[in-house]
């Protein structure tokens, strides 16, 4: 499952030129002419305190299966007395640079949907993220 985010038409458009890229911006048939960003997931059982996925194979298998380690391998707190962390898939690092300008910048439209509809500043986005302690850049399609 998960969630996908997309920039609003306004943002793609800048986003396509901001500052001196040469993104090349086509449409989407499936999203109009949206612009994917990314798309957020749950990862499982995390480690706050040590900054670790309990996977047993590690960041890169989060969504593969449910296999998780006993306890943390870098403190011992038992799984089960641990949080759960989510993870983002980047389309392109791009777009948090982008989101991370418009936020420094106090930009307050709605830059970011999600596949919902639900509308998001930059930074109410980026804060959305906060969950989100494994991250990944991935240019696949998320359809």
């Amino acid at each position: 499952m998960g969630t996908n985010y997309y920039w609003t038409r306004k943002y793609a458009a800048d986003c396509s030129s901001w500052p001196g890229d040469d993104l090349r911006l086509a449409a989407n048939p499936a999203y109009d002419v949206w612009l994917h960003i990314g798309k957020l997931h749950a990862a499982g059982p995390y480690c706050h305190e040590c900054g670790t996925t309990l996977h047993v194979g590690g960041t890169r298998a989060v969504h593969t299966d449910s296999r998780y380690l006993p306890e943390c391998p870098g403190c011992g707190t038992p799984t089960e007395s641990l949080g759960h962390s989510a993870s983002f898939t980047w389309t392109m690092m791009r777009h948090r640079r982008f989101l991370e300008h418009l936020a420094a910048v106090g930009d307050m439209g709605y830059a970011v949907t999600d596949e919902y509809g639900g509308p998001y500043t930059a930074a109410a986005f980026l804060r959305e993220l906060e969950s989100a302690k494994i991250q990944y850049q991935h240019c696949a399609d998320f359809r």
